[in-house]
């Protein structure tokens, strides 16, 4: 999905900063401990998940025919009446 694809790049890009920019023709060496290494491989780990759970739940309302482009106040209602629409037990 675009949009989650773009708010990753600039969640990643604020995690990391701008580091280096090889457009300028600025490259940076950063030295740090192996604590605030991991620190930052866990946010950006966190990061993804929380990415793809959004990218998870853009497919499926997309799929349940949920809410409309860019739509984010979905109510209670909008997804009870999508299940019920593809409930085939009852």
């Amino acid at each position: 999905n675009p949009e989650v694809v773009a708010a990753m790049t600039a969640a990643v890009g604020s995690l990391l900063g701008s580091l280096s920019n090889p457009a300028m023709g600025v490259e940076t060496i950063v030295q740090a401990s192996s604590e605030k290494l991991g620190n930052l491989c866990f946010q950006l780990m966190m990061t993804g998940y929380m990415f793809r759970n959004a990218e998870y739940v853009l497919a499926l309302k997309s799929l349940m025919n949920i809410g409309g482009e860019g739509s984010s106040a979905t109510t209670l209602e909008d997804y009870r009446a999508a299940f019920q629409r593809i409930d085939t037990d009852g």
